[in-house]
Order: C-alpha cells, then structure tokens, then sequence
C-alpha cells in the first residue's frame, strides 16, 4: 500500500476516533473530509489540479446517453459505473471518484462509414471512476 493510503487510512481512523471531540475550529471537519474523502471539485480548474485523484463533485444529477452525470454551474462530470436511481435524477447528488480527463467517449467510425454512439471526435470528458454516489 502506498503511502497515500496510509494516510488516508489514519486519517479515516482519526476522525472515527474522534467521533466525539469537541472542537472550536469550524473548518475541522471540512478539512478532515477532505483528507478522507478527497476534496470537492466543481470547476475545470479544480478539476485539472485534481486529476487522477479521488475527489467529491456535488451538483444536478442528469441522465446522459453515455453515463450519468453530476453537473455544476462550472464542470459536467461523467460517472463512469453504475446509473443512479431515477428518483436521484434531477436533484443535487454528491458522487466520489477518480477524476481523469479522457477522449475514450468519442464517437468512431467504422470502415463502412457508420458512426458509433459518443461524443464529437476531437473532444474530451471529464470522467469520474469507481464512481459512487454519497
């Protein structure tokens, strides 16, 4: 395991072991979610410096031809597992994963000109793997 597990690993352990402590910070438990759970993204910006880590986008859920999608005033985020529930479509969701930038959801086309479905050749998507919904 590497070392940022661990880290992870001991800081899910901290907050669990101190479930109970009180605190006068009130930005405690923003910063240790962050570190346990990795940080929220909701920019492309934010998007790009995170890249390839776990991360949180909190926005509308929407149903997509290719995948479900958590959308931000700022950033469209493609989960790439399982669809949400139709009851979550629509309303504010959170959804966990690995963030990456990929043009693997481009359309392609075969040797006798048919067109698959994706997105225009040429363009990327920002993609969320081992997506969950919190």
């Amino acid at each position: 395991m590497g070392s940022g597990h661990l880290s992870r690993a001991a800081a899910l352990a901290a907050m669990i072991a101190c479930g109970g402590c009180a605190t006068t910070d009130p930005g405690r438990e923003t910063r240790a979610a962050a570190v346990a759970f990795g940080p929220s993204v909701a920019t492309i910006a934010e998007a790009q410096a995170a890249s390839g880590k776990v991360v949180r986008v909190t926005g509308k859920a929407q149903r997509e031809k290719l995948g479900d999608s958590v959308d931000t005033p700022g950033l469209s985020v493609i989960c790439m597992g399982p669809r949400f529930p139709d009851d979550r479509i629509g309303q504010t969701v959170t959804a966990e994963g690995t963030i990456e930038l990929t043009e693997e959801l481009q359309a392609t086309v075969g040797p006798n000109g048919e067109i698959s479905q994706g997105t225009e050749p040429g363009t990327s998507s920002w993609v969320l793997r081992r997506c969950t919904l919190r």
